[in-house]
Protein backbone atom coordinates (compact mmCIF):
# COMPACT_ATOMS: atom_id res chain seq x y z
CA UNK A 1 0.00 0.00 0.00
CA UNK A 2 1.62 3.40 -0.98
CA UNK A 3 1.10 6.66 1.13
CA UNK A 4 -0.56 9.51 -0.50
CA UNK A 5 0.66 12.66 0.32
CA UNK A 6 -1.04 14.75 -3.25
CA UNK A 7 -2.58 14.22 -5.90
CA UNK A 8 -0.01 15.82 -7.96
CA UNK A 9 2.67 13.69 -6.69
CA UNK A 10 1.38 10.19 -6.40
CA UNK A 11 -0.47 9.56 -9.62
CA UNK A 12 -3.94 9.59 -8.05
CA UNK A 13 -6.22 11.00 -10.00
CA UNK A 14 -8.39 14.33 -8.89
CA UNK A 15 -11.53 12.44 -9.50
CA UNK A 16 -9.83 9.63 -7.06
CA UNK A 17 -9.04 12.38 -4.60
CA UNK A 18 -12.25 13.91 -4.47
CA UNK A 19 -13.74 10.43 -3.18
CA UNK A 20 -10.65 10.17 -0.68
CA UNK A 21 -11.74 13.38 0.62
CA UNK A 22 -15.34 12.74 0.73
CA UNK A 23 -14.99 9.60 2.08
CA UNK A 24 -12.83 10.84 4.94
CA UNK A 25 -15.40 14.01 5.22
CA UNK A 26 -17.84 10.86 6.39
CA UNK A 27 -15.38 9.53 8.83
CA UNK A 28 -14.96 12.46 10.38
CA UNK A 29 -18.63 12.92 10.97
CA UNK A 30 -19.15 9.28 12.02
CA UNK A 31 -16.95 10.27 14.66
CA UNK A 32 -18.10 13.04 15.77
CA UNK A 33 -21.21 11.58 15.99
CA UNK A 34 -20.15 8.69 18.17
CA UNK A 35 -18.69 11.27 20.28
CA UNK A 36 -21.78 13.20 20.39
CA UNK A 37 -23.49 10.38 21.37
CA UNK A 38 -21.62 9.22 24.11
CA UNK A 39 -21.52 12.61 25.79
CA UNK A 40 -25.40 12.28 25.28
CA UNK A 41 -26.00 8.61 26.64
CA UNK A 42 -23.51 9.58 29.84
CA UNK A 43 -25.93 12.82 30.58
CA UNK A 44 -28.96 10.47 30.01
CA UNK A 45 -27.77 8.40 32.03
CA UNK A 46 -26.96 10.65 34.90
CA UNK A 47 -30.38 12.27 34.90
CA UNK A 48 -32.09 8.54 34.71
CA UNK A 49 -29.83 7.73 38.51
CA UNK A 50 -31.04 11.36 39.57
CA UNK A 51 -35.13 10.40 39.00
CA UNK A 52 -34.98 6.78 39.83
CA UNK A 53 -32.17 7.03 43.03
CA UNK A 54 -33.14 10.53 44.53
CA UNK A 55 -36.09 12.77 42.71
CA UNK A 56 -38.84 9.47 42.93
CA UNK A 57 -38.31 8.31 46.17
CA UNK A 58 -38.11 12.09 47.70
CA UNK A 59 -41.56 12.69 46.01
CA UNK A 60 -43.05 9.20 46.95
CA UNK A 61 -41.61 9.71 50.55
CA UNK A 62 -43.08 13.55 50.94
CA UNK A 63 -46.45 11.91 49.60
CA UNK A 64 -46.43 8.62 52.03
CA UNK A 65 -46.89 6.54 49.14
CA UNK A 66 -44.69 3.36 48.62
CA UNK A 67 -46.46 2.94 45.62
CA UNK A 68 -48.82 4.14 42.87
CA UNK A 69 -50.87 3.85 39.74
CA UNK A 70 -50.77 5.95 37.04
CA UNK A 71 -54.02 6.21 35.06
CA UNK A 72 -52.30 4.94 31.71
CA UNK A 73 -51.71 1.64 33.78
CA UNK A 74 -47.92 2.63 34.99
CA UNK A 75 -46.93 1.71 38.67
CA UNK A 76 -44.68 3.20 40.59
CA UNK A 77 -43.18 1.47 43.71
CA UNK A 78 -40.22 2.20 46.09
CA UNK A 79 -37.62 -0.91 46.29
CA UNK A 80 -34.48 -1.29 48.19
CA UNK A 81 -31.35 -0.82 46.02
CA UNK A 82 -28.01 -3.02 47.10
CA UNK A 83 -24.47 -1.92 45.33
CA UNK A 84 -21.42 -3.18 46.81
CA UNK A 85 -17.80 -4.09 45.58
CA UNK A 86 -14.06 -4.16 46.84
CA UNK A 87 -12.87 -0.82 46.99
CA UNK A 88 -9.10 -0.25 45.08
CA UNK A 89 -7.86 1.66 47.43
CA UNK A 90 -5.55 -0.69 49.68
CA UNK A 91 -6.65 0.65 53.48
CA UNK A 92 -10.20 0.04 52.89
CA UNK A 93 -9.41 -3.53 50.94
CA UNK A 94 -7.41 -4.97 54.13
CA UNK A 95 -10.31 -3.73 56.51
CA UNK A 96 -12.70 -5.37 54.68
CA UNK A 97 -10.68 -8.63 54.22
CA UNK A 98 -10.51 -7.82 57.67
CA UNK A 99 -14.00 -7.52 58.94
CA UNK A 100 -15.28 -10.76 57.08
CA UNK A 101 -12.80 -12.81 58.37
CA UNK A 102 -13.37 -11.30 61.81
CA UNK A 103 -17.43 -11.70 61.79
CA UNK A 104 -16.77 -15.46 59.90
CA UNK A 105 -17.68 -14.79 56.34
CA UNK A 106 -14.32 -15.82 55.02
CA UNK A 107 -15.80 -18.21 53.01
CA UNK A 108 -16.80 -15.23 50.54
CA UNK A 109 -13.14 -14.03 49.80
CA UNK A 110 -11.26 -15.82 46.88
CA UNK A 111 -7.35 -16.03 46.81
CA UNK A 112 -5.26 -16.08 43.87
CA UNK A 113 -1.97 -17.20 44.28
CA UNK A 114 0.12 -15.89 40.96
CA UNK A 115 3.69 -17.13 40.36
CA UNK A 116 5.60 -16.24 37.21
CA UNK A 117 8.42 -19.41 36.91
CA UNK A 118 11.08 -18.94 33.85
CA UNK A 119 11.34 -21.45 31.34
CA UNK A 120 12.54 -25.14 32.51
CA UNK A 121 11.04 -24.80 35.90
CA UNK A 122 7.81 -27.05 35.65
CA UNK A 123 8.94 -28.90 38.63
CA UNK A 124 8.78 -26.08 40.44
CA UNK A 125 5.77 -24.99 39.61
CA UNK A 126 3.52 -27.78 40.32
CA UNK A 127 4.86 -27.68 44.07
CA UNK A 128 2.13 -26.33 46.64
CA UNK A 129 1.26 -22.76 46.88
CA UNK A 130 2.44 -22.75 50.45
CA UNK A 131 5.85 -24.44 49.48
CA UNK A 132 6.32 -20.96 47.63
CA UNK A 133 7.43 -18.71 50.83
CA UNK A 134 9.57 -21.52 52.28
CA UNK A 135 11.59 -21.77 49.03
CA UNK A 136 12.12 -18.43 48.47
CA UNK A 137 9.83 -17.79 45.70
CA UNK A 138 8.53 -14.67 44.90
CA UNK A 139 4.63 -14.51 44.23
CA UNK A 140 1.47 -12.38 44.31
CA UNK A 141 -1.83 -13.26 46.46
CA UNK A 142 -4.65 -11.56 45.73
CA UNK A 143 -7.84 -11.70 47.41
CA UNK A 144 -11.22 -10.47 46.11
CA UNK A 145 -14.80 -11.06 46.45
CA UNK A 146 -17.35 -11.01 43.77
CA UNK A 147 -19.24 -7.78 43.37
CA UNK A 148 -22.81 -9.47 42.83
CA UNK A 149 -21.69 -12.06 46.08
CA UNK A 150 -20.44 -9.01 48.12
CA UNK A 151 -23.92 -6.79 47.00
CA UNK A 152 -25.97 -9.78 48.06
CA UNK A 153 -24.33 -10.32 51.57
CA UNK A 154 -24.70 -6.63 52.19
CA UNK A 155 -28.50 -7.21 51.89
CA UNK A 156 -28.53 -10.44 53.74
CA UNK A 157 -26.98 -8.51 56.80
CA UNK A 158 -29.01 -4.91 56.16
CA UNK A 159 -32.04 -7.31 55.80
CA UNK A 160 -31.10 -8.77 59.00
CA UNK A 161 -30.54 -5.10 60.94
CA UNK A 162 -27.06 -5.89 61.32
CA UNK A 163 -25.83 -2.09 62.24
CA UNK A 164 -22.03 -3.18 61.92
CA UNK A 165 -21.65 -3.71 58.56
CA UNK A 166 -18.10 -1.18 57.40
CA UNK A 167 -19.70 0.02 53.97
CA UNK A 168 -17.37 2.23 53.14
CA UNK A 169 -15.14 -0.62 53.16
CA UNK A 170 -17.67 -2.56 50.92
CA UNK A 171 -17.85 -0.29 48.55
CA UNK A 172 -21.32 -0.07 49.52
CA UNK A 173 -24.33 1.77 48.65
CA UNK A 174 -27.90 0.85 50.34
CA UNK A 175 -31.00 2.78 49.15
CA UNK A 176 -34.23 3.13 47.58
CA UNK A 177 -35.33 3.36 44.24
CA UNK A 178 -38.53 3.74 41.98
CA UNK A 179 -39.26 0.64 40.15
CA UNK A 180 -41.31 1.59 37.16
CA UNK A 181 -43.61 -1.15 35.72
CA UNK A 182 -45.75 -0.34 32.09
CA UNK A 183 -48.23 -2.48 30.95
Amino acid sequence: MRNIQSSASNGVSGKDMIRVRNMCGLLKKCKDRVTQLTRDLKEAEHELNELEFQAMPDLMHELGVEAIKLDEGTLLSLGMFYKASIPKDPSLREKAFKWLRANGHEGMIKREIIETFSAGADRVASQLVKQLEKLGIPFMDRESVHHATLTAFVREQHQKGNPHLPLDAFGAYIGERVVMKER
